[in-house]
C-alpha cells in the first residue's frame, strides 16, 4: 500500500486563497474549504507515493496527515493508484473555447434600441451569440413586450434572462402565459412591483425594490457558480465582461451596461466594427488573478463580479468598491469579527512597520 500513488481526481481542483483554500468539485458542481497547509501538501504530493508523503512529516503529523487521506477518500476527491495506472487519469485541457466572437449580450429595450431591435439581434446572431439579457426600463403592456419577443422566434439563441419594469396587466398568470409563449425565457424578474413573490420552478420573481437594488451587488454565496465551464473561463479571462457586449437604451455600446465608457451607437456603427474599437476587449482580459484581493481570494474562480476594474499598474488592477468578502480573514461583512480589507491591510502595516 505505501508505494501506491496518490491521485487527486482531475476534476477536483485545489484553489488557494490567503486564509483558507477551497477545493472545487467541478463534476458535482460544489466546494468544501481545507486549510492551506492541507493544499499545499496535496500539491505538492499528488501523483506520489503514499511513503513518499508520510516520510516527510514526524509520525505525530502522519496520523493528521492519514486523517487528511480518509476524508478525501471518503468524499472521492482522491484514490490510490499504481504507478503504470496514472496514464489512464490525463490532467483536464483548461483553454476556454467559444465558438462566436460573442457568447452573452445585453439589451435594454426602449424605444430607440426597439427601432432597431431586428438588426440588433441578427448582428448578435451573425457573432455567434447564444445568451441573452433583456431589460426593459420602460413601462409595457404584455402583449408590447410580446411584439418585441418575436424577433427571437427561430433563433439560435439558447437563453434569455429577463429584467422589467412592472406595469399594471403584470401578474403572476399574465407572466407564465408569456414565458409559455416565449420558452427561450428562463428567467424572469419583475422590478418596482406592488408585490413580492417568488415562484422558484418557473424562475419568477417580482420584487417591490427598483433596479438598482437589483443590478448593483457585489458578489454573494448565492451568486456563486461551481462548474468546468466557468472555472476554466476564470483561469484564462474575466469571466463577468468577457465576450460580452452590451446596448444601453440609448443605443450605446459598452462593455456593461453601468460603465460610462460607450464604443459606438448602434445607429451610427455595427456591432462587429465595436468588437474593432480599440480598448473594446480589453477588460475581457483582466482576470481574477490580476485583481488586488480577488487574487488572494479562494472563491475567485467561482465568483462572477460585474464591478468594473481600474488599473493601478502595469500588471495588476483593483476594484473602487470593496467586495462584501474579506478573504484575509475568511469572513463575510454580516459575520461576527469581520473588518473591511483596508482596515486589515492598515493594520497588518501598522503590525510591520
Amino acid at each position: 500500500m505505501k508505494y501506491k500513488r496518490i491521485m487527486l481526481f482531475t476534476d477536483c481542483k485545489i484553489v488557494k486563497g490567503f486564509k483558507r483554500s477551497a477545493i472545487y468539485d467541478l463534476g458535482r458542481n460544489e466546494f468544501k474549504f481545507i486549510p492551506n497547509s492541507l493544499a499545499d501538501i496535496l500539491v505538492e504530493f499528488n501523483r506520489k507515493t503514499i511513503q513518499e508523503l508520510l516520510s516527510a512529516f514526524s509520525e505525530e503529523d502522519q496520523k493528521i496527515i492519514k486523517e487528511y487521506l480518509d476524508f478525501f477518500i471518503e468524499n472521492e476527491y482522491l484514490q490510490f493508484c499504481d504507478s503504470d495506472e496514472l496514464e489512464l487519469f490525463p490532467e483536464l485541457d483548461l483553454a476556454y473555447l467559444n465558438s462566436g466572437e460573442i457568447n452573452n449580450a445585453v439589451i435594454s429595450l426602449s424605444p430607440i434600441t426597439i427601432k432597431k431591435l431586428d438588426e440588433t439581434v441578427a448582428q448578435l446572431i451573425d457573432l455567434g451569440c447564444k445568451y441573452l439579457e433583456v431589460r426593459n426600463n420602460y413601462p409595457m403592456s404584455i402583449s408590447e413586450l410580446s411584439d418585441c419577443f418575436n424577433v427571437f422566434n427561430n433563433s439560435p439563441i439558447k437563453s434569455i434572462n429577463l429584467i422589467t419594469i412592472y406595469n399594471t396587466d403584470y401578474n403572476i398568470a399574465s407572466i407564465e402565459n408569456f414565458i409559455e409563449k416565449n420558452k427561450r425565457v428562463v428567467s424572469t424578474i419583475v422590478y418596482n412591483s406592488t408585490f413580492n413573490t417568488f415562484l422558484e420552478m418557473k424562475s419568477i420573481k417580482f420584487t417591490k425594490k427598483g433596479l438598482n437594488h437589483l443590478l448593483l451587488q457585489k458578489p454573494s454565496p448565492k451568486s456563486f457558480n461551481i462548474n468546468i465551464r466557468l472555472y476554466c473561463e476564470s483561469l484564462n479571462y474575466n469571466n463577468y465582461y468577457n465576450n460580452k457586449i452590451c446596448i444601453d437604451e440609448f443605443g450605446n455600446c459598452k462593455n456593461s451596461i453601468d460603465n460610462e465608457k460607450s464604443f459606438g451607437n448602434i445607429n451610427d456603427i455595427s456591432l462587429t466594427d465595436v468588437l474593432n474599437v480599440d480598448n473594446f476587449k480589453a477588460l475581457w482580459y483582466i482576470k481574477k488573478d490580476d485583481v488586488q484581493t480577488c487574487k488572494d481570494c479562494e472563491f475567485r474562480y467561482m465568483c462572477v463580479d460585474t464591478r468594473e476594474p481600474s488599473r493601478l499598474n502595469k500588471n495588476e488592477w483593483s476594484f473602487k468598491s470593496e467586495c462584501n468578502y474579506n478573504p484575509y480573514i475568511g469572513k463575510w461583512i454580516n459575520e461576527q469579527d469581520y473588518i473591511s480589507v483596508k482596515e486589515f491591510k492598515e493594520m497588518n502595516f501598522v503590525a510591520t512597520n
